[in-house]
């Protein structure tokens, strides 16, 4: 290229190959012959080309010279140029270095033995006379024993005479002189049509050999052996992964969706660097090593049932603490990552539903017990603040954590004077056998309640004896025979009033929408 662009006189394009080619001394050359004496003198002193440098420099000083003679003639003074100097954290600029050098490289050779035409070759045509006359000299001994004249016909080793072919024409014999003339020379064996076995031949100008059409990609092998979402998302396929979530978990919104998409994608494939100016090699992650045939070709995902049964501990200990909004970003967190788990047997199945049930349950009494805390110093908001640690006691939690929801719910009871309906929440506590201390505690406040004769002085949208189920939108009760909507993923009952719209508990589903349902494990016919 270097030299094509010296050929074109293109100065531009001899730079730009010299910064390639890493060649500093074309580089000086090219800008002294621009006229960029300065910026070729800071290159050559940059790169150590001391004689460069210098001779560039008197350049310089000489030009800097003629100019002030022109500008004024009496002044016989040299100028003073200052150079600047390079900075001493300066970088040589040089193109990397190619990995695999042809120079570097031991290529076998084969040895080729000489035939007999290459000293031909090699001579030139010595062996063929320039020109070869064919007419027979005058001193020839090769002349006819009898003359050929008008009289005389030349005859032929039959003793028949000779007959111009041009004056034979296709039609001179009769049907019957050519049977006659076929005779015995004609076969008479009917050999019949064979078909050729190996197909038409290459040769053939009427046919053209087929090139066998490209494989099928590794993502596509994934999308193809498939009917799970989260393979899908890592081959790539976002729309139809959310096709499949919409169909089976009725989801419609995939904004908290949105980083699992782009993990389960970035971790199913590999990105090897190749040599410079390439771009990298893709390699594509199976999880099924046992079986690496395109037909049971599956992505490596990075989630699974037991990194989100770690989330659910971890979501554990922040609810013991009171880290209540860690403890709902955790749990939130683990319904957004169970669409895309796959399990190995059907007996996870029924762990990735209680997954999903257990986390329904601790978003919605976490979601309440924020609520509380944003109301219970407003007095306006005494009676709320009750109704909303009543309802947090009727999620399914674990023993530990219900008994600090009932302990909460029995002190802001008696503080609105509701005997009854803190009486009931002690019987509740002491049924689940707490410590020693909790005991007496609660065995205190029951006789006081009793002592009042367990009367309620304020109202409450609450009735123990009565089940219900909390609406995820109004945190309201919703009891037995009532018109409720449900979540198709997360299964939280909502009033009939907010369906077709976005769940508040898992925010993925639509409200009442009918779905096929969750597939966390492939169907007998992409399990084969």
């Amino acid at each position: 290229m270097f030299t094509i662009s010296v050929k074109r006189n293109d100065i531009m394009g001899q730079f730009h190959n010299s910064l390639l080619l890493g060649d500093v001394a074309s580089r000086v050359k090219i800008l002294e012959s621009a006229g960029q004496l300065r910026l070729a003198h800071m290159t050559a002193q940059t790169h150590g080309l001391t004689a460069e440098a210098d001779a560039l420099a008197e350049k310089l000083v000489f030009d800097a010279q003629r100019r002030k003679t022109q500008a004024d003639p009496s002044d016989d003074s040299l100028p003073v140029i200052k150079l600047p100097a390079p900075k001493p954290n300066s970088k040589l600029l040089f193109p990397p270095i190619p990995i695999n050098r042809l120079s570097d490289s031991n290529w076998p050779l084969l040895r080729k033995r000489r035939g007999k035409f290459d000293q031909i070759l090699e001579q030139g045509n010595k062996f063929v006379p320039e020109s070869v006359d064919l007419a027979p000299s005058q001193d020839s001994k090769w002349e006819p024993d009898e003359p050929i004249g008008n009289d005389t016909e030349s005859k032929d080793q039959w003793g028949q005479p000779f007959e111009d072919p041009e004056n034979i024409s296709k039609d001179a014999l009769s049907p019957e002189q050519e049977e006659e003339q076929g005779g015995e020379w004609e076969p008479d064996i009917d050999i019949p049509e064979i078909s050729d076995p190996q197909g038409p031949s290459i040769a053939s100008k009427d046919k053209f050999i087929s090139i066998p059409p490209p494989g099928s990609a590794p993502a596509q092998l994934w999308c193809i052996n498939s009917n799970l979402a989260a393979d899908h998302v890592a081959a790539g396929s976002f729309e139809s992964a959310m096709k499949l979530l919409n169909q089976q978990i009725g989801a419609v919104n995939f904004t908290n969706l949105k980083p699992y998409f782009l993990k389960l994608f970035m971790s199913s494939r590999l990105q090897l660097p190749s040599i410079p100016s390439l771009p990298p090699l893709n390699v594509y992650l199976n999880r099924n090593i046992e079986n690496t045939s395109a037909r049971h070709s599956l992505p490596l995902l990075p989630l699974d049932l037991a990194s989100q049964l770690d989330k659910l501990q971890l979501g554990y200990q922040h609810t013991t603490k009171g880290k209540f909004s860690d403890a709902l970003s955790v749990f939130q967190s683990i319904l957004c990552s169970l669409p895309f788990i796959v399990v190995e047997s059907r007996n996870q199945i029924n762990e990735i539903k209680e997954l999903i049930d257990i986390s329904r349950e601790y978003v919605v009494g976490l979601i309440m017990e924020l609520k509380r805390k944003d109301v219970q110093n407003d007095p306006d908001g005494q009676v709320r603040n009750a109704e909303l640690a009543a309802y947090f006691t009727n999620c399914n939690l674990q023993p530990t954590h219900l008994v600090l929801c009932l302990r909460s719910a029995i002190n802001i009871c008696v503080k609105l004077n509701n005997y009854g309906i803190a009486h009931s929440f002690a019987n509740r506590l002491l049924d689940l056998n707490p410590p020693a201390n909790v005991v007496n505690w609660t065995k205190k406040v029951a006789r006081y309640c009793e002592q009042n004769q367990l009367k309620d002085s304020i109202e409450m949208r609450y009735n123990a004896r009565n089940p219900f189920t909390v609406c995820g939108y109004s945190f309201t009760p919703i009891y037995r025979g009532n018109d409720a909507a449900r979540c198709p993923y997360c299964s939280q009952t909502f009033l009939s009033k907010y369906n077709g719209q976005v769940c508040s508990v898992c925010q993925i589903a639509q409200i009442g929408k009918e779905v096929s349902g969750l597939q966390v494990f492939p169907s007998s016919r992409f399990n084969k």
